[in-house]
């Protein structure tokens, strides 16, 4: 035998050795670890960075909700051959507690009677206006919409808006009896990424170690039988050659030392998992709402549970398969 056949046969020997439960030395307790931190790291960095956005996009869709409820009572007012000011001010009287009657017919109205600014002006101005600090594209057109309305005459504008506001209400229906149709999907698509798959990929790095060992009682039957000149007397020698050249073919020492070990295996599995929710996550949110915001806040809450059932279901794996190997 060679010093390289030697050398592979100590390698192979050794790693045998090193995959038998009670003489593994690999540092799961610190794989875990930095898992453990990454999925914290993420889950700090992604959701308190997006937090206040999504406070804030809050805030703004609930204002739209009201703003659609408070046009038809404007619609309304005008209908009854009142001015705008008057309109927007009984507005205000009638919703007193909704956030658009005080950020925006309120301040619309002090505007106009204490700095006398046009009504123009007192929603659109860039330093005074009304909408000044408001995000929301669909109340800043809709606002246009109305103003532009008011120019052509009260009943314009009464029939302008109530058409606007049940416009509003019926795509607020669409988008609610579309959310209701995915659901089903989106709940099944979050539990196989949250929770189904996390804990098969954990059982999965528990098998490779199944495997590995198998692997290794192969190259080393193979490299005992290839060291064998002499058949046995009760077995042939072409039998025994044939035997040979199956272990041989099947794996050999240069491809079992190529194999990854159980701890690098693990790290790749862990990150896969990451990978799932990514990609599982980004889907399932942009079906019930296209916002970039809340696909990440979604990815920091998802990270840390999956990562945590994959950590169980790893630990538990490994000690029903530690058991399994251990009597075999």
């Amino acid at each position: 035998m060679s010093g390289s056949q030697a050398q592979n046969q100590l390698e192979t020997e050794k790693a045998a050795f090193l995959l038998q439960p009670q003489n593994d030395i690999a540092p799961y307790n610190l794989v875990f670890l930095v898992i453990v931190t990454f999925s914290l790291a993420a889950y700090f960095w992604l959701y308190y960075a997006n937090a206040p956005k999504r406070k804030i996009q809050e805030q703004t869709m609930r204002m739209e909700s009201e703003f659609q409820e408070s046009l038809y009572i404007l619609a309304s007012r005008l209908g009854e051959n009142k001015p705008i000011e008057d309109a927007l001010k009984h507005t205000q009287e009638f919703l007193p507690n909704y956030r658009v009657s005080k950020e925006l017919y309120a301040k619309t109205l002090d505007n106009i009677t204490l700095l006398g600014m046009p009504l123009e002006k007192a929603v659109f101005d860039e330093q005074y206006g009304a909408l000044k600090n408001n995000p929301s594209t669909l109340i800043r057109s809709s606002m246009r919409l109305v103003i532009d309305s008011v120019q052509l005459g009260v009943n314009v504008a009464a029939r302008t808006t109530m058409s606007l506001s049940l416009q509003l209400g019926n795509a607020e229906k669409v988008s609610k009896t579309l959310k209701s149709l995915i659901a089903d999907v989106n709940s099944t698509m979050r539990m196989m990424s949250m929770f189904i798959a996390p804990a098969i990929l954990g059982v999965t790095t528990s098998l490779q170690k199944v495997v590995m060992v198998t692997l290794a009682s192969v190259v080393q039957s193979s490299t005992i039988s290839s060291l064998t000149s002499l058949p046995s007397g009760s077995e042939a020698p072409g039998f025994s050659n044939f035997n040979a050249s199956i272990s041989t073919s099947f794996i050999s020492q240069d491809v079992f030392k190529q194999l990854v070990s159980p701890t690098v295996f693990l790290l790749i599995v862990a990150l896969y998992v990451v990978e799932i929710v990514v990609i599982l996550t980004y889907f399932t949110t942009k079906l019930e709402e296209d916002n970039n915001t809340l696909v990440k806040i979604n990815v920091a809450r998802a990270i840390p549970i999956s990562l945590t059932i994959f950590f169980i279901s790893s630990i538990l794996a490994n000690g029903i398969v530690a058991g399994f190997i251990g009597t075999g």
